[in-house]
């Protein structure tokens, strides 16, 4: 793994497994082993659907547990990740991800994924 944000957390496991790692507005706690994990399950999963290093990967997420894992599984694996707003309408969603896109073609990711 490189020296990114995905070696930052598995350092962060490493070093404080026990900490807290994340805290969800309903309460949710994961420590930073437990986040770690998680998001190690998440980049193999997107490895094993052909996710690989410097492809973009747009994600439609809320803001939550399941962002953090997408986020960072993604960063483990050396792949961009390009975050969708998810209050925005699906036919917008599909014009932001269209090659044609006048300002977006080089954001334009070629995985899209809802968790």
């Amino acid at each position: 793994m490189e020296n990114n944000i995905g070696w930052w957390l598995a350092k962060r496991a490493f070093l404080t497994p026990m900490r807290e790692g994340y805290v969800g507005d309903d309460g949710s706690r994961l420590t930073f082993a437990e986040l770690n994990a998680r998001c190690n399950q998440v980049a193999n999963a997107f490895a094993a659907a052909g996710v690989g290093k410097g492809e973009r990967v747009g994600l439609l997420l809320m803001n939550g547990a399941e962002f953090l894992e997408a986020y960072f599984a993604l960063a483990k694996i050396g792949a961009v990740v390009v975050p969708l707003n998810s209050y925005i309408h699906t036919y917008t969603c599909i014009l932001q991800c269209n090659p044609a896109s006048v300002g977006l073609a080089q954001a334009r990711p070629k995985h899209i994924f809802q968790i």
